[in-house]
């Protein structure tokens, strides 16, 4: 019999087990080396037998690692430091100082995984149904009672289709597993049995093994035999459906047929094996982990269980008798190399029923249970090995292309019991982990919803992680319009008695319940007007009551108010009240309403309280001359918005007629004379009202709708746009509410339109202003109306100016040399300074008498200087005494600079420029309309009478092409329309002598600056002149200057002067005095200022041109009386302008 807690040793490996005394000087090795699979919670115990008399001790090894030196005579080791859940191998070897260590002798041993969560999920209610949850325990196992146990799928969340699965298919009392590890505990809900909350852990200590598929594969020589029945699970995931046979796991002789085998086919079927008798089943290459089981009875018959259902079973007898190992991922290590990954490798000495399988499937088991032969979890996650979880030491050996996978079939997860409580046990978490631990249960909601634990050697245990469910159940409905699939928004949910939700737009609502399976609530809408609190909906049912042990989402309320919509269809007058019928349709946005109804005259219909369309469908009218323009009317109008949901509504399909509108008001036309006017220039206008400028004038504009036969009604709605061009404000909108058919506005009749050529319409608007109305109504075009007229007056244009000169020379001329960019100047600087100097001195002596002079002498000059003095004056000795004294100054300038020039700008090539003095006179042009026996005239005058009192002085610069053209003409013509010579006054040269000019003198004294300066330009070409030349793109400039200083010094003197004296005579304004004071004392101040005057004058020029290929020859000369060059071109050639004396370079001809 095999004894549990102990491995027979490490077979099939490289370690060699000696247990006879060597020859030679060799130490005997131990023998029995035994180290204890998961017989103790903390440690490893490793036995063995002290075969050797003369040791020094024994060293024993981990994994290849020295982790004791035991002395003499030692026969077992404790090693606490192993890892929980790991399997280890342990070695042993003798040692004596002098001598070769013994080879050593081997065992594989592990202590069982410690890793453990507890806590308790708590809900908020008490007092509820309880699910009953009891904890695995291995008896229950062995009795059967696992048949009928809950088991949850390797998923991380509770699905819907599980939870109603477990309300409807599970008894309270059965037992219930997770993927980890068995629970211990209750949980309270408030909810229905089966309504258990779910706790797993991430990352998941779950772990599998992987196969290559070209030479992996683990070998487990422990495992000798397999009994007449039995059953073999595992779980099983196919990496590639390729087209060789896959071994997943084999026992017995390999020599012989006395096997008992699992694999994928060539063919990818999965096949079950006992001895030469093959189990097919054709759809077994899927992809994904899948769980397989194969049993075996005593009768042979056979069945392959995939996912807990049987896919495929035999009758026929397949009896065997196996002895041998168990190998996984080959043939015995020969071939048809798994490539692929296994996981929970399980072997039962019985054929397991359906309900067993399913229910442990998705689990860890605990190694203990009854029947179990080998149990192989490859939870370890490192190693050479995987352990037999059973205790027997059936562990085995990973060879090549064999690898620990990162995570495995199953997942731990554990279901909490009807206390609420749960406990996660035997967690794997290799030093130190930090696991998520997460409660999971459909339409839950727990605090924290996740919490976050550490694990390792030293804290294994974590109790009290415990989650709140504060779960709200969610009880819903809709709330419709009776006869409608119209949803009613903003209907307040009354639960017994407490608004707790309102409807949204949809007409939806949901409000959020604690569970209360044991006593019902009453749910009741109601809807009141805000406007007006007796105005309530009603319902239907007025209310329900219903239990909330689940989520509700048909609580549904009938909403049975209505309005009513008042609808008209008529003429806009008593003439036109009933002009047949319409048919509207009545809809919602969102269409949930849509019918037709019939308006002829007045009608009220009733409509649930919501907004509504209304669109015109049809007319029908025994008037056919307006059926037409009545569909057109109505298709125009559109779509209507009607609201109905706080109060009643009015409908308005009153239909209007084409609308027609006049102007009155102005004077009528002068018929009675003539049909139209005519104008100086031979045309003819149309005959339109004459107004007088500055009158005023109510004008009406007369709106109505013309239904034909003589149905003429006013237009009581609308509006109508003024836009005036009479008074001047055709940019300007007044708008006017239309009542009773009529608009008043009131006009007054500003400027005449004095220009002509204006057509609108094809007709002649010449010298007419416009009058415009535009009429705007509901369903129509807006109509404009236009009347003409023509207004008499004056319209003044915009005022300007004229210099008048005194002078038939100006104070200056700058002439400008040839040259499209040429220039000339003339500038004037003055300088000014004053310096001011202060000067003291003074001091004083110890002596006998003195006389005092006492005065001030003023030294004033200029150029030359004269002297004054005053005061008296004394003399005296001094006999001991001393002076000082100290000067300061400061010196101020300022400089002033003027610049006269001419222009250098291409368009001003020639442009003399003139400085001087003069009156301006400000006056404005005007145009006269006139209307005289139909004839229409426009003619030019003064706007008002020459104001000459209000002349004021200028001082110009002006050019010689503005003189000429402009204040010359200006000049004649203002003398023209003054109908005189009228004359200004002033003192345009600012020396205090009023002069007085007459308009005809200053014309003439600007034709005599032209004149003179041409005169002064030939002057100054008849004396020395200096020729330059120059072309485009090659300047020249030349500048002179001169200048003078005038100087001025003014001087104050201040003394005082004593000699010492006690008695004696003073003489003051002719009176003598005699002092005898023994004292001497003198002071001077003296204060200078001096003044200087420059001024400098440089006149210049620059010769540049810009136009290509121009080129100029010029004499440069001075103007005998203002000193400025003066410029002759000899010859040359220029374009762009040509200039005088010049080839004209387009045209040389």
């Amino acid at each position: 019999a095999e004894t549990k807690g102990t491995s027979p040793g490490i077979a099939g490996s490289r370690v060699v087990h000696i247990s006879t005394r060597p020859a030679g000087n060799l130490l005997q090795p131990p023998s029995a080396v035994a180290a204890t699979d998961g017989v103790f919670q903390a440690r490893v115990q490793v036995q063995w037998n002290d075969d050797e008399p003369n040791e020094d001790g024994y060293r024993v090894f981990r994994d290849g690692n020295l982790v004791a030196e035991l002395a003499a005579n030692s026969e077992s080791y404790s090693d606490f430091d192993i890892a929980p859940g790991k399997l280890a191998a342990y070695c042993v070897v003798t040692f004596r100082n002098d001598l070769v260590d013994a080879p050593q002798s081997c065992d594989f041993g592990w202590r069982p995984p410690d890793g453990a969560i507890s806590g308790s999920v708590r809900a908020p209610q008490t007092g509820a149904q309880q699910l009953a949850v009891n904890p695995s325990e291995p008896a229950s196992h062995e009795s059967g009672s696992i048949e009928n146990a809950i088991v949850l799928p390797a998923s991380s969340e509770l699905t819907a289709d599980l939870a109603a699965n477990l309300a409807s298919t599970s008894d309270p009392g059965a037992p219930l597993y997770a993927a980890a590890s068995p629970f211990a505990g209750s949980l309270e809900t408030a909810a229905a049995a089966g309504d258990s909350v779910l706790i797993c852990l991430a990352p998941d200590p779950d772990r599998g093994l992987l196969f290559d598929g070209a030479g992996g594969w683990v070998e487990i020589n422990g495992f000798r035999r397999l009994p007449g029945e039995f059953t073999i699970e595992f779980w099983a995931k196919r990496a590639n459906a390729d087209n060789n046979e896959q071994v997943l796991l084999a026992i017995g002789d390999s020599a012989s047929t006395q096997l008992v085998s699992a694999s994928f086919t060539a063919g990818g079927a999965f096949r079950f094996s006992v001895g030469a008798a093959d189990l097919d089943y054709a759809d077994g290459a899927q992809s994904g982990w899948h769980h397989w089981a194969l049993t075996l009875a005593p009768s042979g018959a056979r069945q392959i269980v995939r996912d807990g259902v049987v896919v495929q079973s035999d009758a026929a007898p397949a009896s065997v008798i196996v002895s041998g190992p168990l190998v996984l991922g080959s043939d015995f290590g020969r071939g048809d190399f798994l490539a692929g990954s296994l996981d929970e490798i399980r072997v039962w000495d019985k054929v397991r029923t359906l309900t067993q399988i399913g229910a442990a499937k998705d689990h860890a088991l605990g190694g203990n249970e009854a029947g179990l032969l080998g149990y192989w979890s490859m939870n370890q996650g490192s190693g050479v090995a995987i352990g037999d979880g059973t205790g027997f030491g059936r562990h085995g050996l990973l060879r090549d292309g064999a690898y620990w996978s990162a995570s495995g079939a199953i997942r731990s997860c554990m279901l909490a019991d009807t206390q609420g409580k749960y406990t996660l046990d035997a967690i794997r978490y290799n030093e130190s982990t930090i696991f998520t631990v997460t409660p999971n249960q459909e339409e839950r909601v727990f605090n924290p919803p996740a919490s976050e634990i550490t694990l390792n050697t030293q804290n294994p245990v974590e109790n009290q992680v415990d989650f709140i469910d504060v779960t709200q159940l969610g009880a819903g409905g809709r709330v419709l319009f009776e006869g409608t699939n119209c949803p009613v928004p903003d209907v307040d949910i009354l639960v017994d008695g407490v608004p707790r939700s309102t409807t949204q737009r949809d007409g939806s609502f949901l409000a959020s319940l604690s569970p209360r399976p044991e006593e019902a609530y009453r749910f009741a809408p109601r809807k009141v007007n805000p406007d007006d609190a007796s105005d309530a909906h009603s319902f239907v049912p007025s209310s329900t009551i219903r239990i909330v042990d689940r989520a509700l989402k048909d609580l549904d309320f009938t909403d049975t108010k209505t309005r009513p919509l008042n609808a008209f269809f008529g003429g806009s007058c008593e003439l036109v009240s009933n002009l047949g019928t319409l048919t509207i349709e009545v809809s919602t946005e969102n269409g949930c309403f849509k019918q037709q109804y019939q308006v002829s005259g007045e009608i009220d219909i009733e409509l649930p309280p919501q907004k509504y369309l209304v669109q015109v469908k049809d007319v029908q009218t025994g008037d056919t001359n307006l059926r037409a323009d009545m569909i057109q009317y109505f298709d125009d109008l559109g779509v209507q918005e009607i609201d109905l949901t706080n109060a009643t509504d009015t409908l308005d399909l009153t239909y209007h007629a084409p609308i027609s509108m006049t102007i009155t008001g102005f004077p009528a036309p002068p018929t009675g004379q003539c049909s139209v006017y005519t104008t100086a220039e031979g045309g003819t206008l149309p005959l339109v009202s004459l107004l007088r400028q500055g009158a005023s004038y109510n004008v009406t504009l007369n709106v109505s709708e013309d239904y034909g036969l003589g149905r003429i009604c006013p237009v009581n709605y609308g509006t109508v746009a003024v836009y005036d061009a009479v008074a001047d404000s055709a940019n300007i909108k007044r708008v006017y509410e239309i009542e009773d058919g009529k608009v008043q506005h009131r006009t007054l009749a500003a400027s005449p339109n004095v220009f002509k050529g204006a057509s609108v319409g094809g007709v002649d608007r010449s010298y007419q202003k416009s009058f415009t109305g535009v009429a705007e109504v509901p369903g129509r075009d807006p109509l404009v109306k236009t009347d003409w007229v023509i207004v008499e007056g004056v319209r003044a244009r915009t005022a300007e100016f004229v210099s008048a000169t005194s002078e038939p020379f100006p104070l200056l001329i700058v002439h400008d040399p040839p040259g499209t960019n040429s220039s000339a100047y003339l500038e004037e600087g003055t300088s000014q300074c004053v310096t001011m100097t202060r000067m003291e001195v003074f001091g004083g002596a110890v002596g006998a008498s003195f006389d005092v002079t006492l005065g001030v002498e003023l030294e004033i000059g200029f150029v030359v200087s004269t002297e004054s003095g005053g005061g008296f004056k004394a003399t005296g000795k001094t006999v001991l005494g001393g002076s000082d004294g100290q000067k300061s100054g400061i010196e101020i300038c300022a400089t002033t600079t003027e610049k006269f020039s001419t222009s250098g700008d291409i368009g001003w090539s020639g442009e003399d420029v003139f400085m001087g003095v003069a009156m301006n006179l400000i006056f404005a042009r005007a145009d006269e309309l006139d209307v005289d026996q139909c004839e229409v005239s426009v003619t030019e005058r003064l706007a008002a009478d020459l104001d000459t009192e209000n002349a004021f002085e200028t001082i110009y610069t002006y050019g010689s092409t503005h003189i000429r053209d402009s204040l010359i003409p200006d000049l004649a013509e203002l003398i023209e329309l003054s109908g005189g010579d009228p004359s200004v006054s002033g003192d345009p040269d600012n020396d205090g002598t009023e002069e007085t000019i007459r308009l005809s003198e200053a014309l003439a004294n600007w034709k005599a600056q032209l004149a003179n300066n041409e005169l002064l330009k030939a002057q100054g070409l008849d004396g020395t002149v200096v020729n330059r030349s120059f072309s485009a793109g090659a300047d020249y400039e030349y500048s002179h200057s001169s200048g003078s200083t005038r100087t001025s010094t003014e001087t104050s003197k201040f003394y005082i002067k004593s000699e010492n004296s006690l008695g004696g005579t003073v003489k003051l304004l002719g009176y003598d005095q005699t002092f005898q004071a023994i004292l001497e004392f003198n002071y001077e101040l003296v204060n200078e200022k001096e003044a200087s005057t420059g001024s400098t004058t440089t006149t210049g020029y620059t010769l540049s041109d810009g136009d290509t290929g121009d080129f100029f020859s010029v004499d440069v000369g001075t103007d005998p009386r203002y000193g400025t060059p003066v410029f002759g071109t000899v010859s040359g050639r220029s374009s762009n302008p040509w200039e005088a004396n010049t080839q004209r370079r387009d045209w040389p001809l």
